[in-house]
């Protein structure tokens, strides 16, 4: 019988917004700015459980809206936030209740439960995850601008940083050839140390991939995430390039087609975004897929606010086996709350030492308005 002082005492949502500085985008969208929700869990015992909902438009598969009306559906006064048997997880009762959730409401409402399993047995989130205390995790740098010269500068600035593995987005329209010049630049400046990450975000046809990748092979990149539009033509690409999956991840069903593309050697890494794929232990379950078939994973973020980016490094921190991770600070975090991250900005992520996420809010540092509660 599930313990009474394992059970949610009080659940409510506040919401977060917030203008970027510098506006987010990939090759097709931009983002100018974020909104999402806070969802604070209250244990009988008095400790509190932080989770974010915030999906991105034309990137996530549901709304806001949605993921409010869900998580408010919700019977909190039922939901255990107890451990269940075997694998790490949830109870079944809980788990039956999160099942049905869209993904951004299920990472927080996932992420809120696990923060309290942590905190009520004194282990940072990371290592409860992990099953014992981890090490350290590198990060990698994401680079702006719009042609050679601010992409080399934006590199130099994180490499000054301490940064030695940068990401460039690829695949803006009419964009082919100053984006390779970009690369090459790059190269020749910074040298072979440094490690090259693409993103072409789905952008190309199978042609179009088949014609641009070679002369950036040439440039020894470490990976190129999501190159083709149609993730299933993967197994008839044949490039060095080493090819990782992320936004495909959250419509591929694993047995039937996630294995296939493993077990063919077809994919080499796996990006995990937690608010994209349905919280903690959905990312873990793919990785540890991935490592069956020999294959590691990284972590990033999908520029979510303060909560998100530090469940996104417990989960890195909990990985089996992790190249370096996107977690480095960037403008999604203007969405808040208002509480510092140590990690954040640094070249390396370091083990988190506090119970649970790490984070507590004070009443001044809580975003207003509540916007429901289980009062």
């Amino acid at each position: 019988m599930m313990a009474r002082r394992d059970r949610v005492a009080y659940a409510e949502l506040r919401a977060l917004s917030g203008k970027m500085q510098q506006p987010a985008g990939n090759a097709r969208m931009q983002w100018p700015r974020r909104d999402g929700l806070l969802l604070r869990l209250t244990s009988g015992d008095g400790e509190t459980g932080l989770g974010e909902a915030s999906p991105l438009p034309g990137y996530s598969t549901e709304t806001l809206d949605l993921c409010r009306e869900r998580l408010q559906q919700l019977p909190w006064d039922a939901l255990s936030f107890a451990l269940g048997d075997g694998p790490l997880a949830l109870s079944a009762a809980t788990e039956r209740a999160l099942a049905q959730l869209p993904a951004a409401a299920r990472c927080a409402a996932e992420t809120a439960l696990l923060d309290l399993a942590a905190q009520r047995r004194g282990l940072p989130l990371a290592t409860l995850l992990r099953g014992e205390p981890p090490a350290q995790v590198a990060v990698s740098a994401l680079l702006s601008g719009e042609n050679p010269a601010a992409v080399l500068e934006s590199a130099q600035a994180a490499v000054g940083r301490g940064f030695t593995v940068l990401k460039l987005k690829l695949g803006r329209p009419d964009g082919a050839g100053w984006e390779l010049a970009a690369l090459r630049l790059l190269r020749q400046q910074l040298g072979p140390a440094i490690g090259l990450r693409l993103d072409a975000n789905r952008s190309w046809s199978l042609a179009e991939a088949r014609e641009r990748l070679p002369p950036l092979a040439e440039l020894r990149p470490e990976l190129i995430e999501e190159p083709l539009a149609d993730v299933r033509e993967l197994l008839r690409l044949r490039t060095p390039v080493p090819i990782a999956l992320d936004e495909s991840l959250q419509h591929l069903a694993p047995a039937p087609e996630l294995v296939p593309l493993l077990a063919a050697g077809a994919v080499q890494a796996l990006v995990l975004k937690p608010m994209a794929l349905g919280g903690p232990l959905r990312c873990l379950q793919l990785a540890r897929l991935g490592q069956t078939y020999g294959i590691p994973s990284l972590v990033t973020h999908l520029f979510d606010g303060t909560v998100a980016l530090a469940a996104a490094a417990a989960v890195a921190l909990a990985l089996p086996r992790s190249l370096p991770c996107g977690l480095d600070a960037h403008a999604g975090l203007a969405l808040g709350p208002d509480a510092a991250l140590s990690f954040v900005g640094a070249p390396q992520l370091p083990p988190i030492e506090r119970p649970g996420l790490g984070i507590t809010l004070t009443a001044a540092q809580l975003p207003a308005p509540r916007l429901w509660s289980t009062e």
